[in-house]
């Protein structure tokens, strides 16, 4: 409707001016405009024909205020229009804000649009605003649950206002396309569905284009559904073809198509499907769908068994992602990885894999922590749920107190004095009255307690997700460690190697010797010899404990008590986080400090749990000192030490590092399960949960930190040198 006046009015002033300058015709009637509504009108005007960000918000806020002036002298219709026209200047303002990057002002700006709109009566207006709040909140602060609420506020406010539904449509795409974020895609589907039905009847290609091949990604890798997945693909292959301007939009189809076709391993049909999509998208740049062709022709050709051409593709699937898709990287290295294998080249296909490794932990990470948002959030919908219909059912219960009360009255006087007919009813109306709110009560008492039942199962479900990413998390870990370990077990593999060639050489001067008939050097031989096998065997015991260290580590917790050399894991996992970080950056050097007391003796602990605590502290520690060294601080030497000495019946260790610090506030949630200060990607937050948990709950001792920012932290573990009597929670309660 907007744009229908735009042009009416440009064909009234200026018919053969428009196509030369749009506001040529808006100045001069701008010029010629008496009142401030109409100078108003003419600046929104404006603000919807611009294209540069600064001159939207020009015009913008030029219409915002003489519209703010000119609002508190008008009442009834006239003001309901002048708030519409306020809401639209309010809402292109945010548009400039958010176009130009500033998207806390347009956050805030596309709120009062949409409160202004509402207030005059502009449905379509206030669900468009909507959904760019929520777009904004959902793509830049990712705040899921809140642009879940505005989504479903436009929804819920236009779905039954036929003006409303092309932008409607947004609304329940966007629902549809979060909901895929956070894995439910049932919703996804649903919503989608709901989406096409709306779009079909609008008849916009472009939003139901994309609808057709969103629904055709649910469908194959949500469900499986090749079928249906096919249909809705070749609707958007033949819709882009039919609508001019769509050649993304068509790679898309096509290489969905392929997709299909691998799918049901219908190997020629795909490859042809995929170079056509290789090729639309090569024309246009689309350097993500090009990635993702190549993958898919990668994976066709390994299926058809021709190992160099796969090995090609998929080479070009890595170099044309680069760094924007970490998943597309992530699975060509892969495939690169297994085709190196079949083509008997190991050491090309170990290389490859462990690339794999680091970008699989990083997408891993970050599929993690939306799991647990995504659990978190349906555990709060529960909740809120629940307490919504409680406070329902007590606002219904206190109505119907007030209408018995009332009634009761009503008998009361009406009755008067009637002597025994009155206490006869007196005494019937009581045992009505008792009984009524005896069944009230038992009514309460069984929503309630299918409400409990509801909370309990939602709490049961949060906890075996937590188990679970715990367990990832230890995964993640070990993946990380392996470089590490890799490391740590060179040296006493390459004492060996040097041991065993000695003693070759040995050998050989032995023989020389028993042929000379020198037995005292024959003696010496022999006890050189003895010494060299000793050294393999004592470095052999090495490295057999270090890769026993490791299986203990990536296999879950038994929980069997053993005494355990505190000092000997303390030094292990030193090393060991150390030699992990310089895996990945070599560069990377800190000194290490042990002060281990030397007749410390064994403690009786887990020596697997109690590992996984060492290496997430001193991985912390040495975090931190590396984060403060690419400070670039002048003298500064990164230091990460570890101390034990026994207190009475505990025995203490401390891991200290000269890192950034940690603030008071910090401080106080730095053990809480999913809070992590690491930038996303790089940190889940259940490290220090983990830990925290294993010390306190497994081993019955005490986990704390000391720390100033700017000079350092100090985690102090505290554990009783006799295993504790320990409770679960379960059976306190």
């Amino acid at each position: 409707m907007k744009r229908l006046l735009l042009v009416l009015l440009f064909v009234l002033l200026a018919p053969f001016e428009v196509r030369a300058d749009p506001l040529r015709p808006l100045r001069r009637a701008l010029a010629l405009a008496h009142t401030d509504t109409a100078k108003a009108r003419y600046y929104w005007l404006a603000s919807e024909v611009v294209e540069s960000n600064d001159s939207i918000r020009y015009f913008a806020q030029q219409a915002m205020l003489l519209l703010e002036r000119a609002l508190p002298t008008v009442q009834g219709a006239e003001r309901r229009r002048l708030l519409r026209l306020l809401g639209g200047a309010v809402n292109n303002l945010g548009v400039g804000y958010s176009d130009g990057g500033k998207e806390a002002q347009a956050e805030t700006l596309f709120l009062r649009a949409a409160r202004l709109r509402q207030q005059g009566g502009d449905v379509r207006g206030q669900v468009e605003s909507l959904a760019n709040l929520a777009s904004i909140l959902h793509s830049t602060k990712h705040d899921y649950a809140e642009a879940l609420r505005y989504y479903q506020q436009g929804v819920r406010a236009g779905e039954h206002v036929p003006a409303a539904r092309s932008v409607v449509t947004r609304c329940l795409s966007g629902l549809g396309n979060l909901y895929g974020l956070l894995g439910d895609q049932g919703a996804e589907l649903r919503y989608n569905l709901r989406a096409l039905a709306l779009l079909e009847q609008e008849g916009e290609p472009l939003a139901l284009l994309d609808a057709l091949t969103n629904l055709s990604h649910v469908y194959l890798d949500g469900f499986n559904d090749t079928i249906r997945a096919e249909g809705y693909a070749r609707r958007a292959q033949q819709l882009a073809l039919e609508t001019p301007g769509t050649g993304a939009r068509l790679s898309n189809a096509l290489l969905l198509r392929g997709r299909i076709r691998l799918r049901q391993h219908r190997l020629r049909a795909a490859r042809a499907l995929l170079l056509e999509a290789r090729q639309f998208a090569g024309r246009l740049q689309t350097t993500y769908f090009v990635a993702q062709a190549e993958l898919y022709l990668a994976l066709t050709e390994e299926e058809a068994h021709h190992l160099p051409l796969a090995l090609r593709h998929a080479r070009q699937a890595v170099v044309t992602a680069g760094r924007g898709s970490s998943i597309t990287q992530r699975d060509a290295e892969l495939i690169q990885s297994r085709l190196y294998e079949k083509l008997a080249q190991p050491q090309a296909a170990l290389d490859h894999y462990r690339r794999y490794i680091v970008l699989r932990d990083s997408v891993q990470n970050e599929q993690n922590q939306k799991a647990a948002y995504r659990q978190r959030l349906s555990y709060e919908f529960a909740g809120r749920e629940a307490r919504l219909k409680a406070a329902q059912e007590r606002r219904q219960a206190v109505a119907a107190a007030e209408v018995r009360r009332q009634r009761q009255l009503r008998t009361a006087t009406s009755l008067g004095a009637g002597g025994l007919l009155l206490l006869a009813t007196g005494l019937y109306h009581a045992l009505r009255r008792a009984e009524r709110l005896k069944q009230l009560v038992t009514n309460q008492k069984q929503n309630l307690q299918a409400q409990r039942d509801r909370l309990d199962t939602s709490l049961t479900e949060l906890r075996a997700t937590q188990a679970r990413l715990i367990q990832q998390e230890k995964m993640a870990s070990l993946g990380e460690l392996t470089a590490g370990v890799a490391h740590e077990i060179q040296n006493p593999l390459n004492f060996v190697n040097n041991f065993a060639d000695v003693s070759t050489e040995l050998l050989n001067e032995l023989e020389e010797a028993q042929t000379a008939g020198d037995a005292e050097e024959v003696t010496a031989l022999v006890a050189d010899v003895r010494q060299n096998l000793t050294k393999i065997t004592e470095h052999g015991q090495r490295a057999a404990g270090i890769i026993k260290g490791m299986l203990e580590h990536s296999r879950p917790s038994t929980g069997e008590w053993v005494p355990t050399d505190v000092n000997a894991l303390c030094g292990e996992y030193l090393r060991l986080a150390y030699q992990t970080l310089r895996a990945t950056d070599e560069t990377f050097k800190a000194e290490l400090k042990t002060d281990l007391e030397p007749g410390l003796g064994r403690v009786l602990a887990v020596p697997g749990d109690l590992g996984r605590v060492l290496l997430n502290l001193l991985g912390n520690a040495f975090y931190a000192v590396r984060q403060r060294q690419l400070t670039g601080e002048l003298g500064y030497q990164p230091t990460v030490g570890v101390a034990t000495k026994p207190v009475g019946q505990q025995v203490e260790i401390r891991v200290t590092d000269n890192g950034m610090g940690i603030s008071e506030d910090l401080q106080q949630k730095i053990f809480q399960p999913f809070f992590t200060t690491k930038p996303p990607g790089e940190g889940t937050g259940l490290g220090l949960s983990l830990s925290y948990n294993i010390v306190t709950q497994g081993h019955g001792g005490r986990l704390h930190v000391e720390s100033r920012p700017g000079q350092g932290s100090t985690f102090l573990i505290q554990l009783p040198l006799r295993k504790p009597v320990i409770s679960s929670p379960d059976d306190a309660e």
